[in-house]
């Protein structure tokens, strides 16, 4: 089963394991979780768990509207 929440996370799940991703702010796809199967999730919980603090220094920034937003932080 995939369910889209908010437009820009995508939950794939069956009876044994979820595998969660969602697009970036630069547009591409990323990881959040793989593992045990999931109930629905709402999308504030997939906010928080997209929710990153930025601890790179000396990377390279990939978002000009964003410029905390770096490859190096994501889970």
């Amino acid at each position: 089963m995939i369910e889209y929440i908010g437009n820009k996370y995508f939950h794939l799940k069956n009876s044994k394991v979820s595998y969660i991703f969602y697009l970036m702010p630069n547009q591409q796809l990323g990881h959040l979780y793989y593992g045990k199967a999931l109930d629905h999730l709402s999308e504030s919980d997939l906010d928080y768990l997209a929710k990153y603090e930025n601890k790179a220094a000396g990377t390279v920034k990939f978002s000009e509207e964003d410029s905390a937003f770096t490859l190096s932080d994501r889970p």
